[in-house]
C-alpha cells in the first residue's frame, strides 16, 4: 500500500519476480548445473551458476539487500561443491 493507500502495483509486481528468481535460482542448483562434454577425446565438464549472474544483476539495479537472500539460499541448497564422477 502507498502512503495514501492506494495499491502498489510496480512494487508488487517486483516483488513477485523477486520470489520467481528466488525459486529459479535454487531449482537451478538443485536439479544441477553440470553438462558433461566430450571435446575430440577430451572429458570435460561445463557449469554455468545462474545464481551468480542474477544476484550480480540484482546488486546491481537494486542492492545488496535484494541479492543477499538468493545467494543465500541458493549456496544453503547447493550439493557443496561436489562434482559427478564421470
Amino acid at each position: 500500500m502507498d502512503v495514501l493507500g492506494q495499491p502498489d502495483y510496480r512494487g508488487f509486481v517486483t516483488a513477485l519476480i523477486w520470489l520467481a528468481l528466488i525459486a529459479v535460482c535454487v531449482w537451478w542448483v538443485i536439479v544441477g548445473d553440470l553438462w558433461p562434454l566430450n571435446l575430440f577425446g577430451a572429458h570435460a565438464v561445463f557449469g554455468f551458476y545462474l545464481s551468480w549472474l542474477v544476484c550480480v544483476w540484482l546488486i546491481m539495479w537494486f542492492g545488496l539487500e535484494w541479492a543477499a537472500l538468493p545467494a543465500y539460499l541458493a549456496t544453503l541448497s547447493g550439493r557443496g561443491g561436489v562434482f559427478p564422477v564421470l
